[in-house]
């Protein structure tokens, strides 16, 4: 099993360990292949360490998530997209003294198991958090967000459509999530406030998948993360920098964009759902 690192902004550990934010995606590298890289060389690497960017040129700590590869989850290589004013790694590969591979990872649930390690300059690695599941969370964070994104895996199990994942360790089956105290199915256990599980083995379920929901808003095309109310969540993935002029969306990372806007102003709205087929 391939474990990933990647690189997180501060921000971005900020809302896994004060908000219970479980979501990953964009550029992405082997674990492997950056075994050892010392703070101030992989920023370098990533283009995004020095006066004005994301890191000092000599951060004492940087963060990184590290997960294994699960099923539905959907890679890229780079590819040349124009001029952006933030790192596109069009080659393939990180920059400088560390050239790594690099893959975009498509948006997607943290899987189980995954922990948030701290780096630091010394060499010392200090983990921060673990997380135990769509239902259990962060341990070690303060805070806890249901699985209520459109990312990440689903199953059809007895009629309904629930939040899953993929159990670690190759365990054959699911944990399958329902958000609420209405109708709680049999053999769900109550985990959080609101929030029951199932560990389901993979022959109760129906059917595996993770949906894709894209639109086109005001002429630019956007991935719908989440869709409360009137109003829709909206990733811009490597927009152009006119793009980003034009939405005015807030910065998740270098290249990456979040905004709300309302559901009917979506145009060209288009749901993908890709079904994970067992090995026999």
């Amino acid at each position: 099993m391939t474990i990933w690192q990647k690189l997180l902004m501060p921000a971005m550990t900020d809302a896994m360990l004060k908000g219970g934010l479980a979501e990953v995606g964009g550029p992405v590298v082997r674990a492997a292949d950056v075994a050892g890289v010392r703070p101030a060389e992989l920023v370098r690497a990533y283009g995004l360490g020095g006066e004005g960017l994301v890191f000092p040129e000599a951060p004492e700590y940087v963060d990184v998530l590290l997960f294994e590869q699960r099923p539905l989850m959907r890679f890229e290589t780079p590819s040349d997209i124009g001029e952006r004013p933030w790192p596109t790694y069009e080659a393939g590969f990180l920059r400088g003294p560390v050239r790594a591979p690099v893959w975009l990872l498509a948006r997607t649930r943290v899987p189980s198991g995954s922990t948030i390690q701290r780096l630091h300059a010394d060499g010392r690695t200090e983990q921060l958090a673990a997380f135990g599941s769509p239902a259990k969370g962060w341990t070690g964070a303060t805070g806890y967000y249901p699985p209520l994104h459109i990312i990440g895996p689903r199953a059809k199990w007895r009629g309904h459509d629930l939040p899953a994942d993929f159990l670690p360790n190759d365990q054959p089956g699911v944990e399958l999530v329902w958000i609420g105290d209405d109708g709680v199915p049999e053999g769900f256990e109550q985990i959080r406030p609101m929030i029951h599980r199932r560990l389901a083995p993979f022959g109760e379920c129906d059917e595996i998948f993770e949906v894709v929901v894209t639109a086109s808003h005001r002429g630019v095309p956007v991935r719908v993360l989440q869709q409360a109310g009137d109003e829709a969540l909206l990733l811009l993935e490597n927009p152009s920098w006119s793009q980003v002029e034009k939405l005015q969306p807030g910065p998740v990372e270098p290249g990456y964009f979040e905004l709300t806007a309302p559901s009917v102003e979506l145009e060209s709205v288009r749901s993908v759902a890709n079904v994970w087929a067992p090995e026999p």
